[in-house]
């Protein structure tokens, strides 16, 4: 083992490969977080988490801002046993530095007897399997437990970590309880572990803040009077319980004590916020590939992702492949069924993606939503081809659309479409002879006659020839 500083220092030093390099073990990535005095107890969760008396593994897996962090600190508070530590970043994603960091983690809950571990790292790869027996072996026979937590374990890609780690679950000591978070799924044995029921876990459904912890968030952590019953519910639908969207929304309050009408910044609060946004740009988007980034751009303008849809807008196929991957990697995307064949995003994230298509790619715009209206025409998506044609900017389309479908529409009860088509097409619809008298039509078939004045004028006021005048 090489030179080894107190625990207490910056970074300390062991031998971690072959030869004389040494591998500087940063302190700081083996030290818990400070759980803020402020947190929101997230007592229901850590109830879900220690179900059982001895899990193999302890999974919370989430994208960026659930608070996986704060609900792992809780637990491991509510179990009251020591605790190694690990903050991975990218350049651990090498089994001789990954097992090196663990092994340190280790050492700070109070496992003593590791110098012999550290000296088969130095021996390299081939070593590598008697250093984690080794290890194992004296974590199992320390006297005393130990909570192994591993943070951003997304970060390790390489397999044969994987592998070692799985084995590491599957033949575990049973005095070493291991909690993994993550932003995607876990590389380990999850499946076997909940069938063998040796597994307690968290998603996104169960970080999402319940109303109660919304509540408590914006009282105890901003300090803001009670909010109407009518604007948490609005804020949690608009969050969908997403913490740091919750605590963005509550910054903006405090941070905007001048607020006279809490209801209308209730109502505008959205992916484009600019605290919010930055958030976004900087934990997901700042992740993606250009190709991915540019796919999650271009999608922004459909609610529901379907990946042959999503090819159509693209140009490109192979969307179904970038949508799971999206999942995988809690991209502030989820399936809609258990087959992942359907897709959202958040819809904060989606807004802030539409945003940023339309300030980086004003030009590409309307030729997205042109093509995803007549993809929505061919599916027989009357109602969706209406409106991105509309939102494309041609609207000769939408008019002659319109035209074709208002009778149908109308005759099933469904006015109240044709009204929403007609709103959106504004003085498109006024200036047209055709639409102004079918809109005329549609009101006097429901009895609205004090509604119908106004569009026969227009259409009278709209006509170019004896034939139209005539019909009006």
């Amino acid at each position: 083992m090489g030179e080894s500083q107190s625990p207490e220092g910056w970074q300390y030093w062991v031998m971690a490969s072959a030869g004389s390099d040494v591998v500087p073990i940063v302190w700081a990535k083996l030290k818990p977080p400070i759980l803020r005095q402020d947190a929101v107890d997230r007592a229901e969760l850590v109830d879900r988490l220690t179900v059982l008396e001895e899990p193999a593994l302890t999974a919370l897996v989430a994208p960026a801002g659930y608070g996986k962090t704060t609900a792992a600190l809780q637990l491991v508070r509510r179990l009251g046993k020591p605790l190694a530590w690990l903050s991975l970043e990218p350049l651990d994603d090498d089994p001789l530095r990954f097992w090196t960091y663990v092994a340190a983690a280790i050492e700070t809950a109070g496992v003593g007897g590791l110098s012999a571990v550290y000296e088969l790292l130095t021996n390299g790869e081939d070593s590598l399997g008697d250093a984690i027996g080794l290890l194992r072996g004296l974590i199992e026979s320390a006297n005393q437990d130990v909570v192994l937590v591993l943070d951003d374990v997304q970060v390790i890609e390489d397999e044969a970590i994987h592998q070692r780690l799985s084995e590491l679950v599957r033949g575990r000591p049973s005095n070493l309880q291991l909690v993994c978070l993550s932003r995607a799924d876990l590389p380990l044995p999850v499946g076997r572990l909940r069938s063998n029921n040796q597994l307690t876990e968290a998603r996104v459904d169960d970080l999402a803040f319940r109303r109660a912890e919304l509540v408590a968030v914006l009282d105890s952590t901003f300090g803001l009077a009670p909010l109407s019953d009518d604007n948490v519910d609005a804020l949690l639908a608009r969050t969908e319980g997403w913490p740091v969207g919750v605590s963005l929304a509550g910054l903006g309050l405090a941070n905007n004590a001048e607020i006279e009408d809490v209801d209308s910044y209730v109502a505008r609060f959205s992916g484009d916020r600019r605290h919010l946004a930055e958030y976004l740009a900087t934990e997901a988007l700042s992740e993606l590939d250009d190709d991915l980034r540019a796919f999650v751009l271009v999608t922004s303008v459909v609610s529901i992702l379907v990946p042959a849809l999503c090819d159509e807008l693209t140009g490109q196929p192979g969307s179904l492949g970038r949508l799971r991957q999206l999942v995988r990697d809690n991209v502030f995307t989820a399936a809609l069924d258990e087959n992942e064949t359907l897709f959202r995003y958040h819809p904060l994230f989606r807004e802030l993606l539409e945003s940023m298509l339309e300030a980086e790619h004003a030009e590409m715009v309307c030729s997205v939503h042109a093509r995803a209206s007549v993809w929505f025409e061919q599916e027989g998506d009357i109602d969706a081809a209406i409106m991105h044609a509309i939102a494309s900017g041609d609207l000769d389309r939408p008019v002659s659309l319109i035209k074709r479908s208002w009778l149908v529409f109308t005759r099933s009860g469904r006015l109240e479409r044709l009204e929403r088509w007609v709103a959106a097409l504004g003085d498109a619809a006024t200036e047209d002879t055709e639409v102004s008298l079918m809109m005329s039509w549609a009101l006097l078939n429901v009895r609205r006659y004090d509604d119908m004045p106004r569009w026969t004028s227009a259409a009278l006021a709209a006509a170019t020839s004896d034939v139209e005048r005539a019909m009006c």
